[in-house]
């Protein structure tokens, strides 16, 4: 491949850098010995500005989109794992702004006991809405306006 250091500097910016992938293996090689001077240093330049910019640029945007777009979705999971363990699934209270004199826990299990939701929703839409008592009918219109006003209502009347 090459006789002299300068040879060897030159194939190797010209083969070494590239090596395998790219534009560079689908045209033929050229020799510094055996080919003209100016065509060969411009092949080179011509091979590696495409590797540039096609394998190193390009690539480092697509897997940094990609890695960017995979922090987003860890950050919303961890932002809703927080929200799971730390606020009132109903009343959006932190864990630390219960003011009730029961804990957290109890909070959410005693007071606000999600399953009573589904239990009223399923109770209203089993019952004939022509038996709805006022506040019945007042919380069934909420849930099919998909409204959660009568979930804070509930929590100020407490």
């Amino acid at each position: 491949m090459c006789a002299t250091a300068i040879e060897c500097f030159w194939n190797f910016w010209h083969l070494g850098l590239r090596s395998g992938g790219g534009i560079g293996d689908a045209i033929p090689r050229l020799s510094f010995k055996y080919n003209q001077k100016s065509g060969y240093f411009l092949k080179i330049v011509f091979e590696n500005f495409n590797f540039i910019i096609c394998n190193l640029i390009l690539l480092n945007i697509f897997f940094g989109v990609i890695v960017d777009s995979f922090n987003t979705m860890r950050d919303k999971r961890n932002n809703e794992d927080n929200d799971n363990k730390n606020k009132c699934f109903i009343c959006n209270l932190d864990r630390f702004d219960i003011k009730s004199g029961k804990s957290f826990e109890e909070h959410r299990q005693e007071e606000h006991h999600i399953f009573g939701y589904v239990y009223v929703y399923l109770f209203l839409s089993n019952k004939n809405s022509q038996e709805y008592s006022a506040i019945e009918n007042y919380v069934w219109n909420q849930i099919t306006l998909h409204r959660t006003d009568w979930l804070q209502a509930a929590e100020d009347e407490e």
